[in-house]
């Protein structure tokens, strides 16, 4: 994949992350009447080249077996809205899970974009920091990570980058994480007021059960 090609499809990803952001510093996350869950959550899984999937939600689990992840809603947390997942969506993302607590502050976001074989996360975690770095404006500051780690959830490897916003005063804790997956990244955003909550939220993501 080129440069161009790279830095067309971390602006894609930005562009994602900041709305995430800025949702969580308006009071609550609007309507969530009528849930969405598109061709998966609640059915069967989605399938296409190599098992993929974008996984499914069965009333609080959501599983996902391409991706080898399952997650567990805590209470208070729902499966966002008809409005929200198209809002993250594009020809080259696919949306897995977007689930919001009742207060509107905290959100988990599992998502799926497809890349070329030569895209590795590194690379996508490398030019997203880059990309939310020079993104900044006079309303909004972000401070990214020097270096990455690697945390291990449900027995995968993911390069975590945890961010701090500060939207008009507001701040928000943005943790992202990647790993990939075929020809896919599997990218998961953690968006919560403090530290704390964003280790909260990664513990409810483990390995894939039936």
């Amino acid at each position: 994949m080129t440069g161009s090609m790279k830095s067309t499809t971390a602006l894609r990803l930005v562009a994602l992350l900041l709305f995430l952001a800025a949702l969580l510093t308006a009071c609550g996350y609007g309507s969530v009447d009528g849930v969405y869950r598109k061709k998966t959550a609640g059915g069967a899984e989605d399938t296409e080249e190599n098992g993929y999937g974008k996984g499914a939600l069965s009333g609080s689990v959501y599983s996902n077996s391409w991706a080898g992840i399952t997650v567990t809603l805590p209470d208070g947390f729902s499966n966002g809205s008809q409005e929200l997942y198209r809002s993250v969506e594009n020809d080259m993302t696919d949306c897995g899970l977007y689930a919001v607590n009742a207060q509107g502050d905290q959100r988990l976001f599992i998502g799926f974009e497809k890349v070329s074989d030569h895209y590795s996360a590194e690379d996508y975690m490398i030019i997203l920091m880059r990309e939310l770095a020079a993104a900044q404006t006079d309303t909004m500051t972000i401070q990214t990570p020097a270096t990455y780690t690697l945390v291990n959830l449900g027995g995968a490897d993911y390069i975590s980058a945890p961010c701090v916003y500060n939207i008009s005063g507001v701040t928000v804790h943005q943790t992202y994480l990647v790993r990939k997956v075929d020809n896919r990244i599997v990218f998961i955003v953690l968006s919560c007021p403090t530290l704390e909550a964003v280790a909260r939220l990664t513990g409810i993501i483990s390995s894939y059960k039936n």
